[in-house]
């Protein structure tokens, strides 16, 4: 995928943040720090890679590479599998689009690490890439850091432009599910506060929602069954949704939670029952095996292939986190002794889940005789740094690629010339283990990634042009919207129901309020101040600050809420205060 506006690649997990060169902030990022200019895609973006790398999302990797290998021994003529595989796949990514946006949209704009002990991982990250200023002072913490940057971010002009934008895209399905996720996302966090005090902290919340959907392993065992058709796989996937979205309604929610947050402050991760939320530790324990034996099958007689998936869960308890550094040990020997069989280039987008790539620029490179290697973007020097052993002198044109280790909370570089790893530079605490495996993996999925995008894009043709499958994404795109229009306007009086249907569908808010853009700015600035404070002065400093009169504002929205019925702004709770100053719903 060439560089452009913030994406990602649901097979590779990969991520393309910025449309600005990477010369441009290089040295920055050789020392661990990122641009404030990405902040908001990275915030975003990483929410999407933090979902995709646990077990759904992984599972659905391993079905897209079980139907692109398919092609590549018949591309000619598709096994009819091929298509019902990837039709599935499709739906099943079509299916949790609107979640995600929504996730994402969510850690953007409202999640916050409140009281709880326990930090999302996004948030982790974004106090170490982006916490590192003049302005923010050097003795904070990861959990004062982060704040310190949302309250930053959601006070300025750019936070107020990308919220507004979301508040008048379309409640449909079609345009991302942008508004439809999100709307849905913020209902479930509203019912849920009413069951869990300790969910009024919207980071935990946001952990919470994320392995209570990603981590089950029900879906995952919908998604593997290849008995069933993709109508039928469809419909169980969507009523496991809707199962998954509704306990946010439980009685036992606020003690589900307390047990969920004492697991992780007490373990460093998460297994058995906490591992999947609501489900017993054996049904997890099988799925993984399963997906690990699966692997194992697939790359039978390859060395070193088969320990690829123990790298797939580097934020779990002890025992994983052991069993994960012996497959790292037992694949570094293997790459260590010059073995990189065709089966690497399978499954190395499987391993490269875990890594967060940030850019990628074509490059002129040259590696000279003594082992020094050059990079110049547009004749402009941007590295030189020693070459990885072996490294083939000469001058070419190559790819050079900027990534974010998780595990390790380091930035690092790869260069990529004729086929070949030529240079790579990570900061010393990440081990050489994980080197050797990031830089084959990374590697391997640069080299590989054009071919596989013009893969999906052939079975997506043969898709779009099969009679069969095309009144199945008419059917699809009618179940997923139903789905997210239940909890979107789950709070919505039943008497303006189909009234606020119709008019969000068309272009969100902007009919329910009065087609008024500075109302829809009034919006969207009280629902970002509101995610880090219910201080009734300093919301109003804030407001006044973008221009808006408080009062004005807020009668105004009051006012559309009474003749629309959307819940524009809804208490927390019963308290008379609370009833005054309200929560944002939107």
């Amino acid at each position: 995928m060439l560089p452009g506006k913030a994406s990602l690649d649901p097979l590779s997990n990969s991520l393309f943040l910025s449309e600005r060169p990477m010369f441009e902030y290089l040295s920055a990022a050789l020392d661990g720090k990122l641009p404030d200019f990405m902040l908001p895609s990275f915030l975003h973006e990483a929410t999407h890679h933090w979902c995709l790398t646990d077990l759904v999302g992984t599972a659905l990797a391993q079905i897209e590479l079980q139907v692109q290998r398919m092609w590549i021994q018949s591309p000619v003529v598709q096994h009819p599998i091929c298509g019902t595989m990837w039709a599935k796949v499709q739906a099943a990514r079509q299916a949790l689009e609107p979640l995600m946006e929504g996730i994402a949209l969510f850690a953007e704009f409202d999640a916050y690490p409140g009281s709880s002990e326990i930090i999302s991982p996004v948030m982790g990250w974004l106090a170490y890439l982006f916490g590192r200023s003049d302005e923010i002072p050097e003795d904070l913490d990861a959990v004062q850091k982060a704040r310190y940057i949302l309250c930053a971010y959601r006070t300025s002009e750019l936070a107020l432009r990308r919220k507004s934008d979301v508040l008048v895209r379309p409640l449909r399905t079609d345009d991302g599910g942008y508004l439809l996720g999100y709307l849905s996302v913020k209902s479930c966090w509203a019912n849920a506060i009413k069951r869990s005090k300790r969910l009024a902290d919207s980071d935990l919340f946001l952990t919470y929602l994320r392995n209570l959907v990603f981590q089950d392993a029900v879906m995952v065992d919908i998604l593997r069954n290849q008995r069933i058709e993709e109508t039928i796989m469809l419909q169980q996937l969507v009523l496991r949704l809707h199962e998954r979205l509704k306990l946010f309604g439980s009685a036992d929610l606020e003690d589900r939670v307390a047990e969920f947050e004492n697991a992780i402050v007490e373990t460093g991760g998460l297994s058995g029952r906490w591992e999947c939320l609501y489900l017993d530790s054996k049904a997890v324990e099988s799925t993984s095996q399963q997906m690990e034996a699966e692997i194992r099958e697939t790359t039978a007689g390859r060395p070193g292939t088969q320990v690829f998936h123990g790298w797939l869960e580097p934020n779990a308890g002890d025992e994983r986190r052991q069993r994960v550094e012996e497959t790292r040990r037992t694949l570094a020997a293997a790459l260590a002794g010059g073995n990189t069989p065709d089966a690497l280039v399978d499954w190395a987008p499987v391993a490269h889940r875990v890594l967060i790539r940030i850019r990628i620029d074509k490059v002129d490179v040259t590696v000279s005789g003594q082992g020094d290697c050059k990079v110049e973007f547009h004749g402009i020097p941007c590295l030189a740094a020693p070459a990885l052993a072996g490294a083939p002198a000469g001058a070419g044109e190559g790819q050079l690629a900027l990534y974010f280790v998780p595990d390790d909370l380091a930035l690092g570089l790869i260069c990529v010339r004729e086929s070949e790893p030529v240079c790579a530079e990570f900061p010393e605490r990440v081990s050489k283990t994980t080197r050797r495996i990031a830089v084959v993996a990374i590697a391997q999925v640069l080299l590989s990634e054009a071919m596989r995008h013009a893969i999906q894009t052939d079975l997506t043709e043969q898709e779009n042009h099969s009679a069969g499958l095309t009144g199945f994404q008419t059917a699809a795109n009618n179940s997923i919207t139903n789905l997210f229009l239940n909890f979107a306007l789950a709070f919505v009086p039943d008497a303006n129901l189909m009234q606020c249907r119709q008019m969000l569908e068309e272009r969100g808010f902007w009919r329910i309020l009065g087609e008024n853009g500075d109302l829809v700015r009034a919006l969207a600035v009280f629902g970002l101040i509101r995610s880090y404070t219910d201080d009734p002065d300093l919301i109003r400093a804030v407001m006044q600050m973008h221009e808006f009169d408080f009062d004005e504002q807020i009668g105004a929205l009051r006012k559309a809420q009474r003749d629309h019925g959307y819940p524009l702004l809804v208490p927390r709770s019963d308290a008379p205060e609370e009833a005054e100053r309200g929560l944002c719903f939107v």
